[in-house]
């Protein structure tokens, strides 16, 4: 093994040593950004690479499509996007294609072969442009009904003139539109249908012509929004609220039984219902909820607290009582010093030199075991005789002289009625 080991480094340092020639000596920036991802291959160990699209590999004259590296490896079969790739077309007059992967049809139909390589890892993939006039456009789904407040996922394909038996996905590249407004598209870009309350909608997927010779063709598909959600259920992921560290809630949905008396499937629902909090103190939000995509139902306590987490849809709502660490009743508030070798009452010797001491205010709640630091929620305060030379700014001491001190922290707990509690030491310099 340590003559494996001794045999990837020299192959690592062999490498290297071709990069820095190839930077000097190469003609093309091409050739220096192989050897460069050489490099990165020896060092991530990876063995394979694959293409993939976001669209069927089947486009029009001028249409764009664009492609992805995957690099994989032992250690990761999920795979890493390669931002490095170089690529190349076959036959630039059918095809070309951009550094970035992003392929355009030229004014040639045909196929060509679409190469990405990376070091000298490669991947190939067939690509057709077509100049065949499109026909109609047809959006098909897995039912025609969708369960209040769910989702789902629509397909658009193309019909052309002359290839009517090979339909091409446009599902990544038309227009969705929905109407009369009782549902909505989170996702419009892949034909993902969220809807809210029932009733009947239209879905449309419309194929503007890029070249401008040819009307929109639009595709249409009635879709009833079944009103069958009667509650809302809130699970949070594992892990305790606390200050700094989100917690991942879900919405799950219970649905009437349909006209058969069956049971509906009850798919999780977090990301098409609403989120909110509401702070049972006053003084303003301890948390926060993200109502955004990927992240909805993601809640961040910004400080200790509690109150209360709704999810709603369609006029039905769940409401669960969160808590952020350290909230409840504050039972004790303490001063220490930084220096675990100092304790209070905390006599110094000054000999001169300027002395520096920090302190920490640590509360302790009843719902808590342990203590929280406070320091930078307390206000500081400093008691002295007229002349005494020293200075306290918030947790920091500084001391210029002989003399005696009190040091005063003091918390307020906003979430519990603005609960008081201060603690004072002293501090004497001889």
């Amino acid at each position: 093994m340590a003559g494996l080991n001794k045999i990837v480094a020299m192959l690592r340092i062999f490498i290297a040593g071709l990069l820095i020639v190839a930077v000097v000596a190469c003609d093309s920036d091409g050739d220096a950004l192989q050897l460069s991802n050489l490099v990165a291959i020896a060092d991530a160990d990876f063995t394979s690479v694959e293409i993939s699209g976001d669209t069927d590999t089947v486009i029009e004259v001028g249409a764009t499509t664009s492609l992805t590296l995957t690099a994989f490896s032992e250690s990761n079969p999920v795979g890493t996007t390669v931002d490095t790739a170089v690529w190349s077309s076959s036959d630039s007059s059918i095809a070309t294609v951009a550094i970035d992967g992003t392929v355009t049809g030229g004014s040639t139909d045909g196929e060509v072969e679409i190469t990405a390589s990376f070091g000298n890892l490669t991947a190939i993939r067939s690509v057709r442009i077509s100049s065949a006039a499109l026909v109609s456009v047809e959006i098909s789904s897995a039912s025609s009904e969708i369960n209040e407040c769910g989702a789902m996922q629509f397909t658009a394909v193309g019909i052309f003139a002359g290839e009517e038996d090979q339909p091409r996905t446009l599902t990544n590249i038309v227009d969705w539109n929905v109407s009369p407004g009782s549902a909505t598209f989170i996702d419009a870009e892949s034909g993902l249908l969220r809807v809210t309350s029932g009733g009947e909608l239209q879905v449309t997927a419309t194929s503007s012509d890029i070249n401008g010779s040819r009307a929109d063709i639009t595709g249409t598909t009635q879709v009833t929004v079944l009103d069958n959600l009667l509650a809302i259920g809130i699970v949070a992921d594992a892990g305790e609220l606390a200050v700094g560290t989100p917690v991942q809630y879900r919405a799950f949905p219970t649905y009437a039984a349909d006209a058969a008396g069956l049971a509906v499937d009850e798919p999780e629902i977090t990301d098409n219902v609403s989120w909110s909090i509401q702070d049972s103190a006053t003084s303003g939000a301890f948390a926060s909820v993200d109502n955004t995509l990927p992240d909805r139902g993601l809640v961040t306590a910004s400080r200790t607290g509690d109150g209360t987490l709704t999810a709603n849809c369609a006029g039905i709502e769940q409401q669960v009582n969160i808590v952020a660490a350290g909230s409840g009743l504050l039972a004790e508030l303490e001063v220490v010093p930084v220096n675990p070798q100092r304790e209070f009452p905390l006599t110094v010797q000054f000999t001169g030199d300027e002395i520096i001491e920090v302190f920490i205010a640590q509360a302790l709640f009843a719902d808590q075991p342990g203590f929280l630091d406070v320091t930078a929620e307390a206000d500081w305060t400093i008691t002295a005789g007229s002349g005494t030379p020293f200075e306290l700014d918030d947790e920091v001491l500084t001391i210029n002289g002989t003399g005696t001190a009190m040091i005063t922290a003091t918390f307020t707990d906003e979430n519990n009625n603005d609960v008081i509690l201060s603690d004072t030491v002293q501090i004497t310099a001889e």
